[in-house]
């Protein structure tokens, strides 16, 4: 949301995004364990939230809402959310 100068209501919908996503992938794959399954998925997203804290600093990250979703996707991704598959 940092490169597109958006509003409100684009950085509730990354937020919405970032949850739905994370929980998708988390149901979808209940046989890989929580470490494995955020580097599999979330280490490109951790990456450019990095990248995005060294080049415009901590307060900027996180007032384009990019910390809190990264924050919120990793955390989901690592929880052992029970599946209808298993």
């Amino acid at each position: 949301t940092l490169d597109t100068n958006a509003n409100l209501n684009s950085r509730a919908g990354a937020f919405v995004i970032a949850v739905v996503v994370a929980i998708l992938i988390n149901q979808n794959t209940p046989l890989l364990g929580g470490l494995k399954r955020v580097l599999t998925y979330g280490s490109g997203l951790i990456l450019y939230g990095v990248s995005l804290i060294i080049m415009h600093g901590l307060p900027t990250s996180w007032v384009t809402n990019l910390l809190p979703c990264v924050i919120v996707f990793v955390f989901l991704l690592n929880l052992k959310i029970k599946s209808s598959q298993t």
